[in-house]
């Protein structure tokens, strides 16, 4: 039996993915839309509420896959809009901790009242969430694998 008569080929579970990744992306991204703000910069904004005092360029380039570059100047357009403040650490001066402000905190709780992609994962089962779960997290760590990141970005939340 050869490759192309299995039910579902590799490539259209890849062809899939990829598609449903834009799809719900563009979802997120119209719904932020009314609240003025990015795709990027709600990941931020989610980021640095689950690091708390621990949230620095650094750590958040590490958590959302970014180069540490993009995430620097991220951070300062959302400095610009006033949603996060970058301050100096008192302990360790050549670090720099990022923190909401209160327009950034703000925004975050209404967009996270507001949220699209919870409600199309509300339409899996709970087993379907788990198996949905348990095959991309062996994509996913194949991917860090053989990409050689060794230090892996926790889930969100």
């Amino acid at each position: 039996m050869n490759g192309d008569s299995r039910a579902v080929s590799d490539h259209q579970l890849i062809v899939l993915l990829f598609q449903t990744r834009d799809l719900m992306l563009s979802l997120k991204r119209k719904e932020l839309r009314k609240f003025g703000i990015t795709f990027e910069e709600a990941a931020v904004l989610i980021q640095i509420n689950k690091l708390g005092d621990k949230a620095t360029p650094t750590e958040l380039s590490r958590q959302l896959l970014r180069k540490h570059h993009s995430i620097t100047g991220l951070l300062l357009r959302m400095e610009k809009k006033g949603l996060i403040k970058r301050n100096k650490d008192l302990k360790r001066k050549n670090m720099i901790r990022v923190s909401m402000t209160e327009k950034g905190e703000a925004l975050y709780q209404e967009a996270k009242r507001e949220d699209i992609l919870n409600k199309m994962v509300d339409l899996l089962s709970a087993k379907q969430k788990q198996n949905l779960s348990d095959c991309l997290n062996i994509l996913r760590d194949k991917a860090f694998d053989v990409l050689q990141i060794e230090n892996k970005p926790s889930i969100p939340f």
